[in-house]
């Protein structure tokens, strides 16, 4: 299932609120660029070692990866650790390090009805859950010991996803979305930590007017629940997506947050232009998606310092064959055509983009 979500107001956000970039010092960290991995990529429609080498080759460092808990675990104390092992092992054999975001309860522990937003009954229930990935896949996790696997141990776990839309959280659970969210948000710190005390609690992506859902995470208490923030700063235009970032930095200025880092882990424009007919007023061309992608990365790696910005990921890698009414079906760097992968004008942006920022 995509992760993908938006709503268009985001999109009036003023672009002419975005200084210019600042020089960007020393060259870019190659575990600064990733994409988030979904849909045809890891649905079993193509080869995922094959896509993680295509990865590597154009500039991937890391990878921000869908765990859905409700796969891996369908019923209580009864793990499938297949798919996701084979996840890890491809990533890790290309020095590839992954984020998983952890979302989706299974049936035996949300609180009906069981959908992608239902809310775990226990918290406690989704922490230990957690704990059982990073006693696996973490800086001792029994994965790598056993595998033979080279070691490039999860230690950025990411919690759910855009909890501040309906679509991944009942936003009127606990008396709003921020406290429910905060409780679980506590467990799984709690879990993680025990489990690996090199483990780092990663913000549900933010989304939309992420600043406002930011204030109201610090205001019930959030601020020591989280290592690092996350947002989807969503635009038209790449000064746009700056403004949102910039607002959201100084909602953590204005908490006392200002030395923690965070995270866009989804940055994005769909080139669904005459294809979409579910759309935002956000959609390009092929070719305006790549020069897109080349410009935000070149932008965002020079504001990486004063946006204390760790990473960033394109959402998303592989995206289906054209003919979806959906805007987000197009956001890929390729897209399935014939049954086979077809890189489009934006994997070589992104590619030659990341070449020239690394200096690699």
């Amino acid at each position: 299932m995509r992760l993908l979500t938006i709503t268009a107001a985001v999109f009036a956000v003023s672009a002419a609120l975005a200084g210019p970039a600042s020089a960007s010092g020393a060259a870019l960290s190659p575990g600064f660029t990733g994409v988030l991995v979904d849909g045809p990529a890891i649905d079993a429609t193509v080869s995922f070692e094959g896509q993680v080498r295509a990865m590597k080759r154009n500039g991937v460092g890391w990878i921000r990866l869908p765990v859905y808990w409700s796969e891996v675990e369908p019923r209580k104390g009864e793990f499938d650790f297949g798919k996701l092992d084979s996840f890890i092992r491809a990533a890790a054999a290309s020095r590839i390090s992954i984020m998983p975001v952890v979302l989706g309860a299974p049936a035996w522990a949300a609180v009906p009805p069981v959908t992608l937003n239902a809310h775990p009954a226990n918290v406690a229930d989704y922490g230990s859950f957690l704990a059982v990935l990073a006693q696996r896949y973490g800086t001792k996790g029994s994965y790598w010991r056993q595998s033979g696997t080279p070691k490039v141990p999860v230690t950025r776990w990411q919690i759910w996803n855009e909890v501040d839309l309906e679509k991944y959280w009942r936003q009127d659970a606990g008396g709003g979305w921020q406290y429910s969210y905060l409780a679980l948000l506590r467990a799984a710190r709690s879990a993680l930590r025990s489990a690996d005390r090199n483990a780092i609690v990663v913000l549900a992506g933010l989304s939309n007017y992420s600043w406002r859902s930011l204030q109201k995470l610090y205001r019930a208490g959030g601020r020591e629940a989280f290592d690092i923030a996350a947002f989807h700063p969503f635009s038209r235009t790449v000064a746009g997506v700056l403004e949102i970032v910039r607002r959201s930095r100084v909602v953590m200025r204005s908490a006392g947050d200002a030395s923690k880092p965070l995270i866009l882990s989804e940055i994005a424009w769909s080139s669904g232009y005459g294809f979409a007919t579910l759309t935002y007023g956000w959609e390009t061309t092929e070719s305006g998606q790549a020069a897109r992608v080349a410009e935000i990365l070149k932008e965002l790696a020079a504001k990486r310092k004063s946006y204390r910005l760790e990473a960033v990921a394109w959402a998303t890698w592989l995206s289906p064959a054209l003919g979806s009414p959906y805007s987000f079906d197009y956001s890929g760097l390729n897209r399935m055509a014939a049954g086979k992968v077809v890189a489009k004008p934006a994997l070589t942006a992104y590619r030659n983009t990341v070449r020239k920022l690394t200096g690699h």
